[in-house]
C-alpha cells in the first residue's frame, strides 16, 4: 500500500498570489517527503479555479527539491496535448528526477471543457493518438532517455 498527495492546485484565495500557492504546493510536497509519504500527485485541470495546467514545470519543481518522494501526474489528457511533446517533457521530468515519476496519460472528450477553451480534441482516443503519431513509441516508465540530438521516438536528427 502506498500512501500519496494530491493537489489539483485550487487558488481560490483572493489575499494569496498564484506564486504564493504554487510554493505553498512545493512546500507542501517537500513537507511530504519529511513524513514519510510515498508520492506527490499533481493532477491537471484547465479552468478555474485550478492553475495545474503546467505540471511537468511544477512537478520538475518539487523533483529539484525532494530526493525519495514518488512524482505523479494524476491524470495527463492527451486529448488537449501534443502526445510527442508530453512524452518528451515527461521523460525528460522523468530522467532529471532519477526514475521518480509516475505517469498516467489518458485520452478522453470532454466537450464542456474544449468549448470553454474554444478548442476541438486534437486526439478523441489513446488509439488515435498512437495511430495518427506512430512516431510515439515507448514512455517515461520504459526509463529509456532522451537524447536531446534525437527527434522523437530516438530517431537521430543530422545536424550537419
Amino acid at each position: 500500500m502506498k500512501f500519496l498527495l494530491l493537489t489539483l492546485i485550487t487558488h481560490t484565495d483572493p489575499a494569496q498570489s498564484p506564486e504564493q500557492r504554487f510554493r505553498e504546493v512545493v512546500d507542501n510536497a517537500v513537507l511530504g517527503e519529511e513524513l514519510g509519504f510515498d508520492g506527490y500527485a499533481v493532477g491537471e485541470r484547465h479552468e478555474r479555479p485550478f492553475i495545474s495546467s503546467s505540471r511537468p514545470v511544477v512537478l520538475s519543481h518539487i523533483a529539484a527539491r525532494t530526493s525519495r518522494i514518488e512524482l505523479w501526474t494524476g491524470v495527463t489528457t492527451l486529448s488537449l496535448l501534443d502526445p510527442v511533446r508530453a512524452f518528451e517533457d515527461y521523460s525528460t521530468l522523468d530522467n532529471l528526477s532519477g526514475g521518480r515519476l509516475t505517469y498516467r496519460p489518458i485520452c478522453q472528450k470532454r466537450l464542456a471543457m474544449f468549448r470553454r477553451l474554444g478548442l476541438e480534441p486534437v486526439f478523441p482516443t489513446l488509439e488515435d493518438a498512437i495511430d495518427r503519431r506512430s512516431i510515439l513509441v515507448g514512455s517515461p516508465q520504459a526509463r529509456t532517455p532522451v537524447d536531446p540530438r534525437s527527434g522523437p521516438a530516438g530517431v537521430r536528427r543530422d545536424r550537419r
